[in-house]
């Protein structure tokens, strides 16, 4: 695709607007649902640091002719995959390292927004799909890739005003930044999180129970964190690694800013109890964390956030801790959906249940 191989910088007034578009084949793209027409396109976004930048996603639209006043919008923003380019999932093209959780997600669920005659719209986020470094959690990033896919979809496709925003894990926390941010896409009438993840954090940890947290990560969970760790240096030059992670840990780093999570899963064999150094200097890493969390939000549309004891990635205590700030904000309307004996994928097989309750459009 001669999309990401072009220059990266854009300028401002490029923002919300596509500034390149492919037609892909519908059957080849596996993290699209199958509609009339899936496109890779290329839109100016904001990066970390409030820069517009050539980000990347795709657009389906359904079959048939447009209502009067253009589709309304479904915006999906997708689970980790990684910080990498080769992590998009507007890459996935008959296949991709993360293929499982792609498909999955655009057949249990995106496939039924589209057949009630929504167009599907999904971005890769900072450093995905494009050149550049991902950083990850970085709420003001994810929240421009999202909005800005949004109106640069509506301008440039029969697209109307209203538009669903949803997301899973990461992009479950990628949407409700979306709700929060300064320059919401307007139009919006509701966020739908599933199973989202989040960065609250004290901001000082003794080294000793530093230590002892770290030692509970597991290898699979370990993968998580360390995309955290790298995305958040990615962007912010205090962080620096060597001032709280060993050898094993710097490693861990070192496949975080290179594999997509299903591959690094496969390779890690580090637990988190091997990647601490003697006194740990965590400070800024935990300021830098902790001031992207949704507690600091304040959504002035409805969200909405499901979220399960029994998830087994996201840790339930802090994302129901977050959330709860989140809910307290002055002006936002929050409901909290707990559910039980449901893990992490399980959240994105019965959304479409726990959703078509409140949702009309899915009635």
């Amino acid at each position: 695709m001669g999309i990401a191989a072009q220059s990266l910088r854009l300028d401002n007034d490029e923002v919300g607007k596509v500034v390149d578009k492919h037609l892909l084949d519908t059957a080849s793209i596996i993290s699209a649902p199958n509609g009339a027409e899936t496109y890779l396109v290329a839109y100016g976004s904001r990066d970390a640091e409030g820069l517009p930048y050539k980000a990347t996603g795709l657009v389906t639209l359904p079959a048939g002719e447009a209502p009067e006043g253009g589709w309304p919008v479904l915006s999906w923003a997708h689970g980790t995959t990684g910080l990498a380019r080769e992590a998009a999932p507007s890459l996935a093209l008959k296949t991709h390292p993360d293929e499982e959780a792609l498909v999955m997600s655009a057949q249990d669920y995106l496939k039924v927004w589209l057949d009630k005659g929504f167009a599907v719209v999904q971005p890769d986020y900072e450093g995905l799909g494009t050149v550049g470094k991902g950083t990850y959690m970085d709420r003001h990033s994810l929240a421009s890739a999202v909005n800005e896919l949004v109106r640069a979809a509506r301008a440039e496709f029969e697209l109307s005003e209203s538009w669903y925003n949803t997301g899973w894990s990461q992009g479950g926390f990628a949407a409700v930044s979306a709700a929060s941010a300064d320059d919401v896409a307007s139009g919006l009438v509701m966020t739908l999180a599933i199973a989202p993840g989040d960065t609250l954090v004290p901001t000082e940890i003794p080294a000793n129970q530093a230590q002892s947290l770290f030692a509970e990560v597991d290898e699979e969970r370990l993968t998580y964190n360390s995309y955290a760790v790298q995305g958040a240096m990615n962007f912010n030059p205090k962080i620096v690694a060597e001032d709280f992670l060993n050898d094993k840990g710097l490693e861990a780093l070192e496949l975080a800013s290179r594999l997509c999570l299903t591959e690094f899963k496969h390779e890690n064999t580090i637990h988190g109890r091997e990647i601490m150094r003697e006194n740990p200097q965590l400070k800024p890493l935990l300021e830098h964390l902790y001031s992207n969390s949704m507690v600091h939000m304040h959504p002035t549309t409805p969200v909405r956030i499901f979220i399960s004891e029994d998830d087994g990635i996201i840790d339930y205590e802090q994302i129901s801790t977050a959330a709860k700030g989140l809910q307290e904000n002055e002006g936002t309307d929050v409901e909290i959906i707990v559910r039980r004996g449901v893990e992490h994928r399980g959240m994105v097989r019965r959304a479409i249940e726990d959703q078509t309750p409140i949702v009309d459009a899915l009635q």
